[in-house]
């Protein structure tokens, strides 16, 4: 039995999935890509923003390496890791951020605010902090 290695990662994933799997991949990347790219354009933070710029260039690197490398072993972890950080702070920003941003600038008004929304805690929570 000969071992072959085949030099494309979409390739592999079509060989090894079929042409629904490689759909799903392909719409899997152009899904974190998309959201990326909506979250650069709007995001008010800028720590946010470089972050889905790094995110956003480090799949884009990926998305053209895989042309002539497939991955194999750790770094399938490391990529789908990477995919998962892209979708959490994705999330993130479509959740907790609004809320972080109310709350700053509802302390930052002048107004002694009893209670203020932690950025790490969503809308519909009970508990609240007192502002001190």
């Amino acid at each position: 039995m000969a071992i072959t290695d085949i030099t494309n990662h979409y390739l592999l994933v079509a060989v090894q999935s079929g042409l629904v799997g490689l759909l799903a991949f392909c719409g899997m990347l152009v899904v974190a890509v998309r959201d990326l790219l909506r979250m650069v354009k709007t995001a008010r933070d800028p720590w946010v923003v470089a972050v889905a710029w790094a995110l956003f260039s480090g799949l884009a690197g990926l998305m053209v390496v895989f042309m002539s490398v497939s991955l194999f072993g750790q770094p399938v972890s490391l990529f789908y890791g990477f995919l998962g950080i892209t979708a959490s702070l994705i999330q993130w920003q479509r959740t907790l951020a609004p809320v972080t941003v109310r709350a700053v600038r509802r302390a930052g008004r002048g107004r002694r605010s009893k209670e203020v929304v932690l950025g790490w805690q969503s809308a519909g929570e009970s508990r609240r902090v007192r502002h001190v």
